[in-house]
């Protein structure tokens, strides 16, 4: 009986190992349509703070905090499933527009058209504008942390990144999922015993 379970354990590990590798590698993005989730972060819309301080961003909207570069990083990285090469400045050095275009439209259409000429950006205090910079092409992060990243900072076109912990966090659900098919694996094969 022991050596059942054991020999269907390992049937089912490589099947165990291709969905949790999906999980780790794939970003999970929802709109919900005032703010976006992108792996457990809920990014604000940056429309909604349009020519405010980050001080006065985050006084309007409790529960949120200013997103570091770390999460910028990882926000362009998500949205466009792959790794930037940042330059010294904060522009990235890999981006190829024909490529993303229609990452780019979704971009756009999540966090909203923050400038002329179809530019996304938002800032953070300490770390610098995040989004992607249409007429230069160039996804951005950390950019001019000295300029946009300053205490007070603040451009009518330009939003404030907030963040907060997403409410559900998806991903251990779907672990959770996943164990659950594997108690019911064993609950059969036991029954069939």
């Amino acid at each position: 009986m022991i050596f059942r379970n054991i020999f269907m354990l390992k049937k089912l590990l490589p099947l165990i190992f291709l969905f949790t590798g999906f999980q780790v590698n794939a970003a999970i993005i929802v709109d919900n349509d005032t703010y976006t989730t992108v792996d457990g972060l809920d990014w604000l819309d940056w429309t909604a703070t349009m020519g405010q301080t980050q001080a006065a961003a985050l006084g309007d909207n409790a529960g949120y905090r200013g997103a570091t570069y770390a999460e910028q990083v990882h926000l362009n990285e998500a949205m466009f499933g792959t790794t930037f090469t940042y330059d010294s400045d904060g522009f990235d050095v890999s981006f190829d527009e024909i490529a993303n275009a229609t990452k780019i439209i979704d971009f756009i259409a999540l966090f909203g058209a923050t400038a002329i000429g179809g530019r996304s950006y938002a800032m953070s205090e300490g770390a610098g504008l995040v989004g992607f910079d249409g007429p230069n092409r160039f996804m951005l992060a950390g950019l001019y942390p000295h300029i946009w990243g300053a205490a007070g900072a603040s451009a009518s076109t330009i939003g404030i990144a907030l963040v907060r912990s997403s409410a559900v966090p998806e991903p251990s659900i779907i672990a959770l999922c996943g164990l659950g098919l594997v108690g019911i694996g064993f609950a059969r094969r036991r029954r069939q015993s």
